[in-house]
């Protein structure tokens, strides 16, 4: 399964929601480093831009199964023509209280559009 976060209010949505593996979003460190990319890419893109037409880009929240992830990430990869190995940058969060990683890669797919996966993995 998978979200994509455009704004604020689609993260507290979330953070609601009876989501197993996505219990991890209840983890300060985990909420305001989402929440940091979704205000930075709506103060430079704006909040209304057209996610395939317009620059910026997104950010998407990846949980579910091991194998449900992989194949979910893949997809992604491939509609932007990327490779695994591709991402500008990486972070790794262990959330002790729920047992997950989550792992956040960010993917440049051009100069003023980029796609940000986080992954939330049991452990």
């Amino acid at each position: 399964m998978y979200k994509v976060l455009t704004r604020q209010l689609e993260l507290r949505k979330l953070v609601g929601e009876n989501i197993k593996l996505v219990e991890a979003l209840k983890n300060k460190d985990v909420y305001e480093k989402i929440l940091l990319l979704i205000q930075c890419l709506n103060l430079n893109y704006g909040v209304e831009r057209d996610l395939e037409k317009d620059l910026g880009g997104y950010i998407i929240l990846i949980y579910g199964e091991p194998q449900d992830i992989k194949s979910t990430y893949e997809k992604i990869l491939a509609y932007h023509h990327l490779n695994p190995e591709d991402y500008e940058f990486e972070d790794i969060l262990q959330v002790s209280e729920c047992s997950a990683r989550v792992t956040f890669r960010l993917f440049l797919c051009s100069s003023d559009y980029s796609v940000e996966i986080v992954t939330f993995e049991k452990v």
